[in-house]
């Protein structure tokens, strides 16, 4: 074995704990006398590989993107209840196969363009692709047409009933309850 391998998932989570004891256990003489101009960097085990989430870049660009870079039309609270991030509402048709999303107005990309239907559309199209490898994929396959009547509408038709579809188009607002679900997909 390498003097310097990379730890499993358990020798991390056990080291970090124990770093975390160890941090706890410090006396208040010690905090009182600390350096409060200190820095503490905290690295990450996974590194994109790229930065297209639909390349096949692995777990690093969700660790280091989503949230901080990638906005998402819904979010997931604490409780894992959908909320609206980049949506103000949505409505879904009598029959379970048309989700109508609506916008927020005024979203920009840093580039100062405005967020509009046709960008939802592009990026959900993007995922879905045939040569996408994002692992959002599978839980998007259902989709089968996505229409922009405005700037500010989506539509999207389904092929079967899917009361996910929210819940497939969001992010974590909790970044624990990300890494959980991204294991579980």
């Amino acid at each position: 074995m390498p003097l310097f391998a990379r730890p499993n998932r358990r020798q991390f989570v056990i080291t970090a704990l124990t770093a975390s004891v160890a941090m706890l256990s410090v006396s208040p003489t010690v905090l009182a006398a600390a350096d409060t101009s200190a820095v503490i960097e905290i690295g990450s085990l996974y590194e994109p590989q790229n930065l297209d989430n639909t390349a096949g870049a692995g777990q690093g660009i969700n660790e280091a993107f989503n949230g901080n870079v990638y906005q998402a039309l819904f979010g997931l609270t604490d409780d894992g209840d959908v909320q609206n991030v980049l949506a103000t509402n949505f409505t879904v048709s009598d029959d379970g196969l048309t989700y109508t999303i609506t916008l927020q107005g005024g979203v920009t990309f840093h580039s100062g363009d405005p967020l509009t239907a046709a960008d939802v559309k592009a990026s959900i199209e993007r995922v879905t692709a045939e040569s996408s490898k994002s692992s959002r994929k599978n839980s998007l396959s259902t989709i089968t047409n996505i229409e922009t009547p405005d700037d500010l509408t989506v539509v999207i038709a389904l092929s079967e009933r899917s009361i996910s579809l929210p819940y497939n188009l969001s992010l974590c607002l909790d970044r624990q309850r990300c890494r959980n679900r991204h294991h579980r997909q």
